[in-house]
């Protein structure tokens, strides 16, 4: 599992995290795989970040074992209304040919975990973070 160590600064951007969890799977994958990432610079990394880049790591290598070799891979995150949604999406066989998704892991994080098959070919896994709660709507709720 490859070790996600961000220096201080950077510890909160989700796109480096997706970028040093990324990067080590694909230079181990067997195939040459075209990457583009698109996220703001400026998105945090909902949550704790350790948990974050395991679940990242997990999906990404799922994805990488269904495409086996040459293959594309699109991750994009988005900010949502109720927190942020990071998308995968590869040109690898249907849904109905691959493992079932580990959506536990996610479950144990407060993630929803959803997959679809593309109309392009491909599928697109969609880890939905829930917005984090701050000190301001802990005091709200109360």
């Amino acid at each position: 599992m490859p070790r996600i160590n961000l220096g201080q600064n950077q510890a909160n951007s989700l796109a480096l995290l997706v970028e040093s969890v990324v990067f080590p799977l694909l230079r181990d994958h067997p195939g040459q795989v075209h990457l583009e990432i698109d996220i703001d610079l400026a998105l945090t990394t909902p949550g704790d970040a350790t948990a974050t880049g395991t679940l990242l790591e997990s999906a990404t290598r799922q994805t990488l074992d269904a495409i086996g070799g040459d293959g594309e891979l699109s991750i994009i995150a988005v900010p949502t209304p109720g927190g942020i949604e990071i998308e995968l999406s590869d040109n690898g066989p249907a849904i109905a040919s691959r493992p079932e998704i580990a959506s536990l892991l996610a479950a144990r994080h407060g993630v929803k975990m959803q997959q679809h098959d593309c109309p392009q070919g491909g599928v697109a896994t969609t880890l939905h973070f829930p917005k984090r709660q701050t000190n301001s709507d802990s005091r709200r709720a109360a």
